[in-house]
């Protein structure tokens, strides 16, 4: 082997040295690259992880709060029916109350005409009961004293003023 054989083959040496070395340099800036895109990736996954996270808290608490609204809802309903079924049975009973005020007025003149019926029937009777009495009380004055005392009081009722 001579010199300039060594030569050639020494520059085709430095020439794979060199290529070795490029590759070296471009494996070295896409191995970069591709951690800081991991690293980017990597990121992204941590942000969507919390996301997915807060999502999921959100997700409970807005089921916690439909839950509390529905029971309430609930509960309400249980209270306004009930009110409702008092009121109800308020309603009615009132009702049966004004159809007992009203029969009672429809009673009404039939027992005030009764009333004046019997105040006159009293007063006849006083009356008779009177000129009865008189005629004995100029014979025996002692027979005048009892039947005052016996005597019935005048009438004093409200409807007597109606007479």
């Amino acid at each position: 082997m001579d010199y300039s054989d060594l030569i050639w083959l020494s520059s085709i040496l430095g020439g794979f040295v060199l290529l070795f070395i490029y590759a070296l340099y471009v494996a070295r800036s896409e191995i970069e690259a591709l951690d800081s895109e991991k690293r980017h990736l990597l990121n992204e996954a941590a942000a969507q992880q919390q996301l997915l996270y807060a999502i999921r808290e959100d997700a409970t608490a807005l089921r916690s709060l439909t839950e509390k609204q529905s029971e309430d809802l609930h509960q309400q309903n249980n209270a306004f029916s009930s009110r409702l079924d008092g009121l109800l049975q308020q309603i009615q009973q009132k009702q049966q109350e004004v159809e007992l005020a009203r029969q009672m007025c429809r009673d009404l003149p039939a027992a005030q005409a009764r009333v004046l019926d019997l105040e006159r029937s009293l007063a006849v009777e006083r009356q008779r009961i009177d000129q009865f009495i008189k005629p004995m009380a100029a014979a025996e004055p002692e027979t005048l004293e009892l039947s005052e005392k016996k005597k019935l009081p005048p009438p004093s009722s409200p409807l007597s003023a109606v007479i």
